[in-house]
């Protein structure tokens, strides 16, 4: 059983080197309380409820894990789901004090998809060393400019 349900294999594919959401896709992530969504133009791409479930529609674009790691085969998820909760944060759209849970929920996503566990908490710890920054309101939205709503 899974920690985090989702509505099934996530789709996507890589342009410019960036990954890029090939359909509508969910995952309930129990961060409760903290609904947003982060527009494109007219479209939403990525919305939390009050619940926790947080959608991605398609065309949202993502880099992939960051930092001195290469993307594997557990990667897609658990990086997609942290950067869309940072760019949040970094839009103030989500308060800068969810970040450590985000960044739990990161590791917790990667140990689920089969990374081994001591390279999983590598990740984490990094996360939480120099993480802040990539979350930092002053950053703002990414590819290209979106708007938090």
């Amino acid at each position: 059983m899974t920690k985090y349900p989702t509505s099934g294999d996530l789709a996507y594919s890589m342009r410019k080197g960036l990954h890029y959401t090939e359909g509508t896709w969910w995952i309930d992530l129990g961060i409760e309380g903290y609904a947003f969504r982060l527009m494109d133009l007219d479209r939403v791409l990525v919305a939390m409820d009050n619940l926790g479930r947080l959608t991605v529609n398609r065309g949202y674009l993502w880099d992939g894990s960051s930092g001195p790691t290469r993307d594997g085969p557990a990667d897609p998820v658990p990086s997609l789901v942290h950067d869309a909760i940072y760019e949040a944060m970094r839009c103030r759209a989500l308060p800068f004090s969810i970040r450590k849970k985000s960044d739990a929920v990161y590791r917790d996503l990667l140990l689920e998809r089969g990374m081994a566990g001591a390279r999983s908490w590598g990740r984490y710890i990094g996360l939480r060393l120099v993480g802040g920054a990539s979350a930092a309101p002053i950053r703002g939205p990414q590819y290209p400019k979106r708007l938090a709503k």
